[in-house]
């Protein structure tokens, strides 16, 4: 397994996709529910050909507020 295919890899992957796509971008966003979001995103991952699961997302999600969280720490 290269670097490219590991679930990591995939998912940013598929975080530019979406960053690229305003349509995706709108479908995520309209989403307050976090299970709901999840789900989204495994489906429309999968359908783009992404490999990731839902632990992936949930990591990457936790890494993502953690970031904004030492940001807004470093600010205040």
């Amino acid at each position: 397994m290269t670097g490219a295919d590991l679930p990591f890899a995939q998912l940013e992957r598929f975080r530019t996709a979406v960053l690229d796509d305003t349509a995706l971008q709108a479908k995520l966003e309209a989403i307050e529910d976090h299970e709901a979001f999840i789900a989204l995103v495994l489906e429309m991952g999968q359908a783009g050909g992404f490999h990731f699961g839902e632990d992936d997302i949930r990591l990457a999600m936790q890494a993502t507020r953690r970031l904004f969280l030492a940001r807004l720490m470093v600010s205040s």
